[in-house]
């Protein structure tokens, strides 16, 4: 059994890929869901740094 987390976290990004996308089911995309997962979880950091008054570390291209 997955996690209410987990599974409020796949809602959101479903959500995203509906809204943006025009993708109704993630599961017939797998690289989509893991480009979101991606995005989602360097939001999450970025967020989490910010928050803390620390400067988000990216490399430059």
């Amino acid at each position: 059994m997955k996690s209410p987390v987990h599974e409020e976290r796949l809602e959101l990004l479903g959500l995203i890929a509906s809204e943006a996308l025009g993708i109704e089911d993630l599961n017939e995309h797998p690289r989509v869901l893991a480009a979101l997962e991606a995005a989602y979880d360097a939001g999450l950091w970025v967020g989490h740094s910010v928050g803390r008054g620390e400067e988000a570390c990216l490399a430059d291209n």
